[in-house]
């Protein structure tokens, strides 16, 4: 839910404000048509022309959209993929002793663990998915981030880089396009932290997997939201407060889950139970609401600015 609040509250204006720079929609005083002071030669104030879009800027913007589709795709894929490549490593013993043949896999009952089928699964499946995809993910995001660094905005804003033209912001952008994803609404120093946000996933999925008692599941997320919190608290990575805000209550929100649900699997009444039930809804219901009402209030106010600004574009024309 953190990262979905995130990703609405940002995406909106960001993609928007790319749109409008890339078409030539946003209004600049240096490109959208001023009075010249002298006159051509017939006679007629002349007016500068916005800039128009070459070819290669188009490839540009169109392998840049290409790139971004693949990175959203692996991005949304990434929790799905990383609990179908652990669920193969994990067996459980139903025999009641130390019988190896009493290993099954836990996804398919039919299965049983460390046989021929199943050592093939791992080196043919198992074990790729784990390299390539759950380990290889983050990796390349930290890498193409690294590389790429150059070409994100924030960055160049952190070390005091001015845009000179209309054209040198459009040429910044569409370069940074393949990672917007990754790098979008996070400040300067911290355009890696998506990487510890997959990584925090793959935590989280892991634990789900590979602890099966529900109490120790409770306390190693508990312990691991902690340090998000922690972390979060000192960085506070994102560019704007109430993104930082968002994500700040979105982890609270889950200490809370872990920490009453603990509660749930030991010997309490049935009283206070429902007790605990109703105040772990209470704290998610008005947690969602919370994030609808930022986002609803973002979206809003990014329309009205967009109106304002075309509104000082046609009064600069006039």
């Amino acid at each position: 839910i953190p990262v979905l609040a995130k990703l609405s509250l940002w995406m909106h204006a960001r993609i928007s404000a790319l749109t409008a720079c890339v078409f030539g929609e946003e209004s600049e005083p240096e490109s959208m048509g001023r009075r010249e002071d002298t006159k051509g030669e017939t006679g007629r104030e002349s007016f500068s022309q916005p800039p128009t879009m070459d070819a290669m800027m188009i490839r540009k913007m169109n392998d840049g959209r290409y790139k971004t589709a693949a990175i959203s795709l692996f991005f949304s894929l990434y929790p799905s993929i990383t609990l179908q490549a652990f669920q193969l490593f994990k067996c459980r013993n139903f025999s009641g002793n130390n019988n190896p043949d009493g290993y099954l896999l836990i996804a398919d009952m039919h299965e049983r663990c460390h046989t021929g089928m199943h050592i093939a699964m791992l080196f043919s499946l198992g074990l790729p998915m784990v390299l390539c995809y759950v380990i290889g993910f983050p990796v390349l995001c930290a890498v193409l981030l690294r590389r790429g660094k150059d070409k994100i905005p924030n960055v160049l804003r952190k070390r005091g880089y001015l845009f000179t033209s209309k054209r040198d912001r459009i040429v910044v952008l569409l370069k940074s396009m393949p990672l917007f994803l990754l790098f979008n609404g996070y400040k300067g120093n911290y355009y890696l932290y998506e990487v510890v946000v997959l990584l925090r996933k793959v935590f989280i999925v892991a634990i789900a997997v590979f602890f099966e008692d529900k109490q120790v599941q409770a306390l190693l997320a508990i312990l691991l939201v902690v340090v998000s919190l922690c972390l979060h608290i000192r960085l506070q990575p994102y560019d704007n407060d109430e993104a930082n805000f968002l994500d700040g209550a979105g982890m609270v929100t889950c200490f809370l889950t872990f920490f009453l649900g603990s509660f749930l699997y030991v010997d309490v009444s049935f009283e206070i139970m429902i007790m605990i039930s109703f105040v772990i809804l209470l704290a998610n219901v008005l947690f969602i609401s919370v994030s609808v009402w930022y986002i609803l209030r973002t979206v809003l106010l990014g329309n009205k600015e967009e109106e304002e600004e075309e509104e000082e574009g046609e009064e600069e024309l006039l």
